[in-house]
């Protein structure tokens, strides 16, 4: 059921997953990717996911997103990650879950969290 999270990873995926697509496998129990958008789509995302306990990863989405504000999308993870110069930001995943971050300000963050019924009876 992913948390009851599972409507806003397809939202967000819909929304923000455009681009070049690097992942990161530093770590058997910790894994990332990034989604560094287009030149329509601009925004992009990154994602880290942990199957232990919390997870921390330093990855590159790209100098032209230097200097903006990204936090977690789902609202699990808090605090903010500021891209810098070079285009990196050190992302973090809490314990045996998953950090969507993308920025603070991105069109289309109204639609979360997505309000979805899952009860099917």
């Amino acid at each position: 059921t992913c948390g009851d999270k599972l409507a806003d990873l397809i939202l967000a995926r819909k929304l923000f997953a455009y681009g070049e697509f690097n992942d990161y496998w530093d770590n058997p129990n910790c894994i990332g990717w990034v989604r560094k958008g287009t030149h329509d789509r601009k925004n992009g995302c990154a994602v880290v996911m942990s199957n232990t306990g919390s997870g921390k990863i330093k990855m590159y989405v790209g100098p032209e997103h230097k200097g903006w504000v990204w936090t977690d999308l789902l609202g699990w993870e808090q605090g903010e990650v500021t891209i810098d110069e070079e285009g990196n930001g050190v992302f973090n995943c809490p314990g045996c879950s998953i950090a969507v971050w993308v920025n603070k300000d991105v069109e289309g963050r109204e639609h979360f969290p997505v309000n979805f019924d899952s009860n099917i009876y």
